[in-house]
């Protein structure tokens, strides 16, 4: 296994330094091209957050652990076990608990919203109780200050988590 020698993307997120719209969209580029590798071979992560994407001395980023994928998700195959990390979990998957790999689709767009902005778009930090409502009922909080182009990319990001059943 080759040495990641930046760490964990969490670091960028905790890290104030504003990171620009190309870094977060090579990022964007990055992981899409990975999902889309995992989703072509039936394997949702089912629990991408920061600290599951490691970052090599180029840039380059590796999603790492695999302990909750689910494998064998192929066409219309779902998922139906309510797992991952709470704040990167799906609205589909706390709602009817049947969901596909649209899911990850969803936690990539909380990652990008972090790395952007430096915050969680729905977790004040307060009450973790109320996350799952907040997922399910409220919009992200974007800072009035959002770059145009930024919000742009984070809504063809989140526009590919269709509801279970309309996928194209």
């Amino acid at each position: 296994m080759e040495y990641l020698c930046q760490g964990e993307l969490r670091k960028k997120i905790t890290n104030k330094t504003k990171v620009s719209i190309a870094a977060i969209r090579h990022l964007a580029v990055e992981l899409l091209c990975g999902l889309q590798f995992l989703h072509s071979k039936g394997v949702v992560h089912r629990d991408l957050k920061p600290e599951n994407i490691l970052i090599d001395k180029k840039g380059h980023v590796k999603i790492a652990d695999f302990g909750l994928a689910a494998t064998n998700v192929i066409g219309n195959n779902k998922v139906t076990l309510e797992c991952g990390t709470s704040g990167y979990i799906a609205p589909e998957v706390y709602d009817d608990g049947l969901y596909n790999r649209m899911a990850d689709y969803f936690s990539l767009g909380v990652i990008l919203f972090e790395v952007a902005f430096k915050y969680h778009p729905f977790y004040d930090g307060k009450n973790d109780k109320r996350m799952k409502r907040c997922i399910t009922q409220d919009e992200p909080r974007y800072p009035e200050e959002a770059d145009p182009d930024l919000l742009d990319l984070l809504a063809k990001v989140s526009s590919d988590t269709v509801p279970v059943g309309q996928e194209k």
